[in-house]
């Protein structure tokens, strides 16, 4: 167990000491940010509020978790992100925690670095997203539905069973009523597997009571915000956003292509992992199964549904690597010779990756940053990376070439970690420039503040939210004022001559050109990767 908690305690620094110091990032944290920010300046706790319009597509948990850290250390980067990331780290020490009651120490261990030490695992623990959070009560549940299972005791096998439906609940109030789908899918799968009959009863009350959990929040929020905002949320956000997703829409392969990058640089391992872990299952091994079937039904849930996108697949994370660390443990106890072939496919690719990929960073780091010309110190952090992962790329190399396999597997984590720390904690922050909007949006609330009702306008096309704007309202402490159309814009200026509208180009020339004004640009600047303008409509001459 002092070898999981030092790991947590490695992650714990890396993460943490990543989170403070770059601003959010449009598309997804200014949003949870402004919806936080709403939450604790209205003091709502049922209803949750974007850009001053009720947003009804998620339910309220985790934005009462990060009002409450906002409340005690303030609406910064590092309060609001922290519940992800304690999110994150907790879900790395229940997992390697369940792993170790199931399969052994030295499973656990490999588990806890597996899962912590994941390319996309880690970026998403120090971002601020619901997701991380979503697929810890998930894991949670399943882990506390299969302690209770197997107690052998009365009372523990009823507080477990009670906490799994508590879990199962609270993650149906963090993303909806599909976590008590996929947590009881997984395990009715494995109990009709292994015809455990009389477990299906008791599975049917931990769903009846997460169910109710959740449907005591929907009447409440149904009180508060009216019908047609539940219909919304279970309708349009659960339903049709799932057979046919109006954002975000990929093929059904697209999860196939993109777990593999995301795994980094596990990834290999898992096409070992796959076989070893069915074949261990039809051996009788119960948890194998059990990791097993949890990863196909949630990678195939999500495969199918309309929209798709990577962060979706966090609730399979747990399970990918306690399959890839049984597979790393069961390795290390075989003879050299039986694993050297998986050694070779799996860690030479991994060590060729970063010896190529550090040499190119190192080597044309200038061509790279041209690519960003607004972030000058951008060039050192960026030769650093390359260099870390150019010296990490050829260690592992000098192992593999002497046949010292088990060192350099030993070694791959601590490169990681250490390339982790260099890009999150440094190379990130430096891009801020580029991707915030928090200057931005302090401008223009200087530029509306002569006149307390003011407020910015943001004009953009019907079909479309302008999340984009949620940047801005949240940085600047600005009231934004969506405008669909030049009705809308004209109305805007009839109360508001002096406000300041902020729009992209292609809107500049089609709508507000046509609306019987004339443009005065105040500023261009970028929200991400679009390119925006803040202008103020004069009356038009003759």
């Amino acid at each position: 167990m002092r070898k999981i908690l030092l790991v947590v305690a490695a992650l714990s620094v890396i993460y943490v000491s990543a989170i403070p110091f770059r601003d959010f990032w449009y598309p997804d944290e200014p949003d949870m940010a402004e919806i936080t920010r709403a939450m604790v300046t209205s003091g709502e706790r049922l209803m949750l509020r974007m850009n001053g319009e009720l947003f009804s597509d998620y339910p309220p948990l985790y934005f009462w978790l990060t009002s409450a850290a906002a409340l005690t250390g303030g609406l910064s980067e590092m309060w609001l992100r922290l519940p992800t990331t304690l999110s994150a780290l907790a879900l790395i020490l229940l997992t390697a925690v369940w792993a170790r009651s199931r399969l052994g120490e030295r499973s656990a261990f490999w588990t806890a670095v597996v899962l912590g030490t994941g390319y996309f695992f880690s970026y998403q623990a120090i971002n601020m997203h619901l997701d991380m959070m979503f697929a810890f009560f998930i894991a949670s549940a399943v882990f506390c539905y299969d302690w209770a299972r197997a107690a052998k005791f009365s009372r523990y096998r009823i507080l477990f069973f009670v906490g799994s439906a508590l879990l199962m609940g609270l993650a149906a109030l963090t993303k909806g009523p599909a976590a008590i789908i996929l947590s009881c899918g997984v395990l009715l799968v494995i109990h009709v597997f292994y015809r455990e009959w009389r477990l299906l009863g008791t599975l049917a009350l931990v769903g009846l009571g997460s169910t109710t959990i959740f449907a005591i929040w929907a009447v409440l929020y149904s009180r508060t915000a009216g019908h047609t905002s539940l219909i919304h949320f279970i309708y349009e956000q659960s339903i049709t956003r799932f057979v046919a997703g109006w954002s975000h829409q990929r093929g059904w392969y697209y999860h196939f292509t993109a777990i593999w990058p995301n795994l980094f640089p596990w990834s290999f391992f898992l096409i070992f992992a796959i076989p070893s872990s069915w074949r261990e299952a039809r051996s009788g091994n119960r948890t194998q199964a059990l990791v097993l079937t949890w990863f196909v039904i949630i990678f195939l849930f999500f495969s199918f549904s309309s929209p798709g996108r990577v962060s979706y697949l966090l609730p399979l994370y747990p399970a990918v690597a306690v399959m890839i660390g049984s597979l790393l443990s069961n390795l290390l106890s075989e003879e050299p010779e039986r694993r050297q072939m998986i050694w070779s496919i799996s860690l030479w690719p991994v060590a060729l990756i970063l010896t190529v990929g550090g040499a190119f960073v190192a080597t044309c780091f200038p061509k790279i940053v041209s690519v960003s010309p607004e972030t000058p110190g951008l060039s050192f952090p960026v030769f650093t990376l390359g260099v870390a992962l150019l010296i990490g790329g050829l260690r592992l190399m000098f192992c593999l070439w002497r046949r010292r396999s088990d060192k350099a597997l030993y070694a791959l984590p601590f490169i990681i970690g250490v390339c982790h720390l260099f890009a999150f904690s440094w190379m990130l922050p430096v891009l801020d420039d580029p991707l915030s909007a928090k200057h931005d949006a302090l401008w223009l609330s200087n530029q509306i503040s002569r006149d307390a009702d003011n407020v910015v306008g943001f004009l953009h096309g019907k079909d479309a939210y302008p999340g984009e704007a949620t940047a801005l309202s949240f940085y600047g402490n600005l009231t934004i004022e969506r405008i669909d159309s030049k009705e809308d814009a004209e109305a805007y200026m009839a109360r508001q001559p002096h406000g300041v509208i902020v729009l992209e180009k292609e809107d500049l020339e089609e709508v507000l050109y046509s609306a019987g004004w004339r443009i005065k640009v105040l500023k261009e600047f970028q929200i991400g990767g679009d390119r925006f303008f803040a202008v103020r409509m004069l009356p038009k001459v003759g």
